[in-house]
């Protein structure tokens, strides 16, 4: 477990050693698409840490074989073990649950301060 990535240590618990199936796959690939910037920094660490901490190796190279461009990285899921797979598929459905709840909240404050506003 890292000690120094506490949202590594949570997705690890209790973690699957059997592969995503073929819908859950398709699903990963198509919400990755949908992941704000902070989620696809977030997933890239998570992918570095596992690496990490299963190869015990700290060199800087793309683990599982991913390809970096001017713009992005990226990784072909197939690469990736089974575990890690399971753990990626996880924090990608919450990031994007989190999302959209963050999204809900900043309508209901613009609401709040339009009404706010209009009483003064």
């Amino acid at each position: 477990m890292s000690d120094k990535f506490p949202l590594y240590d949570l997705y690890t618990k209790k973690l699957s050693k059997r592969d995503l199936s073929k819908k859950q796959k398709d699903d990963f690939v198509s919400k990755v698409k949908e992941l704000d910037q902070k989620g696809k920094e977030l997933l890239f660490m998570l992918i570095k840490v596992y690496h990490i901490e299963t190869t015990s190796t700290n060199d800087y190279h793309l683990p599982y074989n991913g390809k970096e461009n001017r713009k992005n990285i990226s990784f072909d899921l197939e690469e990736f073990p089974k575990e890690l797979k399971q753990l990626l598929y996880r924090f990608v459905k919450d990031h994007l649950k989190t999302m959209k709840n963050d999204k809900k909240e900043d309508k209901i404050r613009k609401q709040i301060v339009q009404k706010t506003v209009r009483k003064k």
